[in-house]
């Protein structure tokens, strides 16, 4: 099966809000649930309110762990 890395990272560097938002918009469920339904395996993250120094180092985390074959 086919691995889909769907992310939505932070744009900004010294955000005022600290911490993971644990949702995400309506529009990457939208992504997420399509390509489901296709037959690949997804993994969504949004990183809304985090810094964006931080969430590189996440990013990279989750790429090297998951190894996706698309990323979007």
């Amino acid at each position: 099966m086919k691995k889909v890395f769907l992310i939505s990272p932070s744009l900004q560097r010294d955000v005022q809000v600290r911490g993971i938002d644990n949702s995400y918009g309506l529009g990457l469920g939208y992504l997420h649930s399509v390509i489901e339904l296709a037959g690949y395996d997804i993994k969504t993250i949004s990183y809304n309110n985090v810094d964006e120094l931080y969430s590189i180092k996440e990013v990279l985390a989750h790429l090297l762990k998951f190894c996706p074959d698309y990323l979007l």
